[in-house]
Order: structure tokens, then C-alpha cells, then sequence
């Protein structure tokens, strides 16, 4: 099955991968700076940035349908469920139940991984090519 997929699940775990370390690593860099709402913000925004550049060229290099500009465009729609459950449980977990950031963060990242690989797939970058 993995083979049929190119590889796809595997590839956009490893993007996810990365991005959590995009997203994490920057969190606790803009937290010296910014309170916690916008940091967060931003952190969330430049890993979704990054995963994107990362899936559009590796994961679904084969798959692109539309302008860069349009998959991106697609890509933020489609993972907003996502990066809002990741931000709402930040907050709340950090604010309301007293949990360090990162940890909170890191609960909401993984919420958001399953619904953002399944929309991706179906919604960003649509069917595969029929030869």
C-alpha cells in the first residue's frame, strides 16, 4: 500500500515532523519577545508556511494542480482546522490549566496532524494523474 501511495503517508508524517520542530523550536524563540497569543501565531504560521514548501515539492511534487500560489492558498484553508485547534488548545492548555507552552503546543500540533493529512490529500492536491 505504501508503495502504491508513493510513499505519501510516510512523506507527510516526515514534513509533519519537521514542521513540528519549525513550529516548536519558534515558539520558544518568539516567547522572549511576544506574549504567548501571538507568538503563537506566528509559530503556527511559519511551520504551516513550511510544511507546505516541504509537501508541495516532495510529497505531492507529481500532484499540482493550479498556481504555486492557488495550492497555497488551498494548502491554509485546508489545514485551518487544524492550526486552529492547535492555537485554541496552546492557549487553553497554557492559560487556563497551567501547562508548560511547549508541551500545550505540542497537544495541539498532534490534534491537528489526522484532519490536516486527510484534507490535504483530497482537498489540496487532488486525485492522482490517470495514465
Amino acid at each position: 500500500l505504501l508503495e502504491l501511495s508513493g510513499y505519501r503517508p510516510l512523506k507527510f508524517a516526515a514534513v509533519g515532523a519537521s514542521g513540528i520542530l519549525v513550529n516548536e523550536g519558534l515558539l520558544h524563540a518568539f516567547i522572549h519577545f511576544a506574549p504567548l497569543q501571538l507568538a503563537g501565531a506566528l509559530s503556527i504560521e511559519a511551520s504551516i508556511l513550511s510544511n507546505f514548501t516541504l509537501n508541495d515539492r516532495w510529497t505531492f511534487g507529481d500532484r499540482r494542480l493550479g498556481s504555486w500560489l492557488a495550492r497555497c492558498a488551498r494548502y491554509h484553508m485546508a489545514v485551518a482546522l487544524g492550526a486552529l485547534t492547535n492555537y485554541v488548545v496552546l492557549l487553553a492548555l497554557t492559560l487556563l490549566a497551567g501547562m508548560h507552552y511547549l508541551i500545550a503546543n505540542l497537544v495541539g500540533i498532534l490534534l491537528g496532524f489526522i484532519v490536516n493529512y486527510a484534507v490535504s490529500e483530497h482537498f489540496v492536491w487532488g486525485s492522482p494523474p490517470h495514465g
